[in-house]
């Protein structure tokens, strides 16, 4: 497995305890977490066969700020009656 294969398993595991999966088919979501999932995949080369400390925590900030991301976005769907796709 790579470190960005990791990473993005972490944000995964993250993801599911934070957001029902029907959320993934409210497209307000999707817009709620484009900025900070675009962030972390632009950083992820940056850690590919590095121990950079600096890369890694930057990665590993972008990461929770994904799940944070979907967390408010279920939060959100919550509150407005969990809205049909």
């Amino acid at each position: 497995m790579t470190n960005g294969e990791y990473v993005c398993q972490v944000v995964l595991d993250g993801m599911r305890k934070v957001a029902p999966a029907e959320l993934g088919r409210w497209e307000p979501a999707w817009r709620a977490i484009e900025a900070p999932a675009r962030r972390l995949l632009e950083l992820l080369p940056s850690i590919e066969g590095s121990a950079d400390e600096m890369a890694w925590k930057r990665v590993e900030k972008a990461a929770r700020d994904v799940v944070r991301a979907w967390k408010r976005a279920g939060e959100e769907w919550e509150r407005r009656g969990r809205p049909a796709a």
